[in-house]
């Protein structure tokens, strides 16, 4: 209570009553003393005018960070979602990359079998379809019974062996008396 009281000392009321008038003597009359009132009233209504406004103030101020912070909430949402939208992009368009790259060596392969089958005599195509694989990779020693006339005009009855292409090769003549068959 004395603490109080220490607070509101200053200029006393009626000193300010004193100053309006501009008069240095002091009268107290019924008027001076309800306007002293009054402007007690007027001090006491500007301090609760005061705090209020620093409530208002204190209030205003915590609903701008809450609404702040709920901004800041939806940003960092929608740049999630809106990351999350660009992976799955993205990934489909590395899908579409893959599905493109797959095609394009699909169609690279297709070409390089047509153009090897191209290259390929017709007739070998015929036989690399009927002939098993075991006939394709061992030669065929074909024995001739009729006999041939060597270039020295000597008859000779050689081995021949089949290539895989389906040719026939004949062995050279130094070596026409050794047994080149099939073990």
């Amino acid at each position: 209570m004395h603490e109080r009281r220490k607070r509101k000392r200053g200029r006393p009321l009626f000193e300010e009553l004193r100053a309006e008038s501009g008069s240095k003597s002091q009268f107290y009359s019924p008027k001076k003393i309800e306007r002293a009132r009054e402007l007690q009233r007027e001090k006491d209504q500007g301090k609760r005018d005061k705090k209020a406004r620093k409530a208002q103030a204190k209030l205003n101020k915590a609903l701008q960070r809450a609404e702040n912070d709920r901004l800041r909430a939806e940003q960092v949402a929608q740049r999630a979602q809106d990351r999350q939208i660009r992976a799955a992009e993205r990934e489909v368009e590395l899908a579409r990359r893959r599905a493109i790259r797959q095609a394009d060596r699909e169609a690279r392969s297709a070409q390089a079998q047509l153009l090897q089958e191209l290259k390929t005599p017709r007739n070998t195509r015929k036989r690399a379809k009927e002939a098993s694989p075991q006939q394709i990779v061992q030669p065929q020693v074909i024995s001739s019974d009729v006999e041939e006339l060597d270039s020295d005009g000597e008859e000779s009855k050689g081995m021949e062996t089949q290539t895989r292409r389906g040719r026939i090769s004949r062995p050279p003549r130094y070596l026409k008396g050794f047994d080149l068959g099939p073990k």
